[in-house]
């Protein structure tokens, strides 16, 4: 069991590098959290209350690390309740909701393929981001490694996610002697879904990484900047060209 000391240390370590993530959700399955219910209940179920974000209006269902939070976010609240349970019951019961913990500090996101993920034992996906200092010019072609099976379990994804509007393969050479050779996904998103589409398209690729004879970076662009040059030279593999 992860102990509530531990847990918040684990939460420290992703607040300082988020590859840490996956640990970190790990623990959450033998970690006590706190959820808001409605006072009064369905016989037979248990509801829970749930909450659009401001900043993209997406439906979140939060649950927090500690019960003090949890009655803090409450407010002067007298329709709703906190209730304590294991991380894992908190899953299993809210299986394709989107969860957020601790919504009023760290905001800590889980989707539903990877809690889905996390409830079958598989490992999710760690997430790191690149900030270039400077403009890098790069090689760009066609694939010349096989990439059919990673383009089906892609293409795959696009149809099941609405947002995704087109999608695209290219080959990227960096470094001095273009020596560093990459497979690059780009999906085409409105920006507001731009972390989830990242997110859950990762963990629908991860049981396939290990197949590929590159590594694979993927990002969301805007619809727009698919028209540009730079993919124009890729493979588009789904959507209007």
């Amino acid at each position: 069991m992860t102990t509530q000391s531990q847990l918040q240390e684990l939460l420290r370590a992703v607040r300082n590098n988020p590859v840490a993530e996956p640990q970190f959700f790990e623990a959450l399955l033998t970690a006590t959290v706190y959820a808001h219910v409605p006072v009064h209940q369905v016989p037979g179920r248990i509801r829970f209350i749930q909450f659009n974000r401001p900043d993209n209006g997406q439906t979140v269902l939060p649950f927090f690390s500690d019960q003090a939070k949890a009655e803090r976010a409450l407010g002067s609240s007298t329709q709703v309740s906190v209730i304590a349970l294991d991380g894992r019951q908190m899953f299993e019961l809210t299986q394709g909701a989107t969860l957020m913990l601790d919504p009023n500090d760290d905001q800590v996101t889980l989707y539903p393929e990877e809690i889905a993920a996390l409830l079958t034992g598989q490992p999710l996906v760690a997430f790191g981001q690149e900030k270039l200092a400077a403009p890098e010019t790069v090689g760009v072609r066609a694939p010349t490694v096989p990439v059919d099976e990673l383009i089906a379990v892609i293409r795959a994804f696009c149809e099941t996610d609405s947002d995704v509007t087109a999608g695209y393969i290219v080959e990227v050479l960096r470094g001095d002697q273009q020596q560093d050779v990459s497979l690059l996904v780009a999906l085409a998103a409105p920006k507001h879904v731009s972390e989830r589409v990242s997110r859950t398209s990762m963990q629908r690729v991860r049981p396939h990484l290990d197949e590929l004879a590159l590594p694979l970076v993927m990002t969301v662009i805007e619809p727009e900047q698919g028209a540009s040059s730079f993919y124009q030279r890729a493979i588009q593999f789904y959507g209007q060209p």
